[in-house]
This record gives C-alpha cells, structure tokens and sequence, in this order.
C-alpha cells in the first residue's frame, strides 16, 4: 500500500517559496477558509448527515484555518471567525441559526415552530468555536 502524502505538506514545483503575502491578503483566505469550515460544519448539523468526503474537505480546511492562526496570531482569527459567523447569522434569519447553534437538525428546529413565533429561542452568545476535535 503506497504511503500518501498530507496535502497540507504538499509544496507544488510552482509555489512561490519567495513570494511574501500582505497581512491583507491574508485576512482575505482566512475569510474564505471561515465561510467554508462553516458552511461545512453548519450543512452537517441542518441536513443532519456527513459523508467522507466532506469530512476530508473539512480536515483540509482546519489545516488551512491553523496555518493562517501562525501568520495573523489567535486573536485576528478568532476575530475573523466571528465576523464569518455575523456574515452567516445573517444570512440565516433566526430560525436557521438557532438549529445550528442549538446543533440540532432543521427538521427538529421546525416542529417547534410555535415556539419560535412565540419568541421563546435562547440566546447564543457567538464564540469562537474550536475547528479541531
């Protein structure tokens, strides 16, 4: 059985080892690194479901996201994940969040529904959220 390479050890023949990035341009794919482990660790909770290349894709991603904590330091990116996380909030609407918070699939958050019209959701306080078990 041939021994397969970590892809986050993997340095292609055109990688630019020289080539310095900007603080911005860092911020920039801890962004887009964010918005995917979330959409990623929220698609798990809401469908209820996970296969195994979304759990590789996810590994990827954290490897990625403690890369970027060496470049801009824990607290820029526990500040960018928590903008990533307004972003998704956002996006939701309440219901949505809830479910993902409450790390319950939708179908359970929708049978409650009353109790969402009624007002009676709890409060998240957003957090950082830790991307390696």
């Amino acid at each position: 059985m041939e021994n397969k390479t970590n892809p986050l050890d993997f340095i292609t023949p055109d990688s630019p080892s020289d080539y310095p990035l900007t603080t911005g341009e860092l911020v920039i794919l801890a962004e887009r690194w964010w918005d995917f482990f979330i959409d990623m660790d929220h698609w798990w909770v809401l469908a209820n479901q996970v296969g195994s290349s979304e759990l590789r894709d996810v590994r990827y991603a954290e490897g990625r996201l403690a890369l970027l904590e060496e470049a801009l330091g824990s607290e820029h990116m526990d500040r960018l994940q928590l903008e990533a996380l307004a972003r998704w909030r956002g996006s939701y609407g309440e219901l949505l969040w809830h479910s993902v918070r409450a790390k319950r699939p939708l179908f359970e958050v929708e049978a409650e529904c009353r109790s969402v019209a009624e007002g009676r959701l709890p409060a998240y306080d957003d957090q950082p959220q830790e991307t390696a078990d």
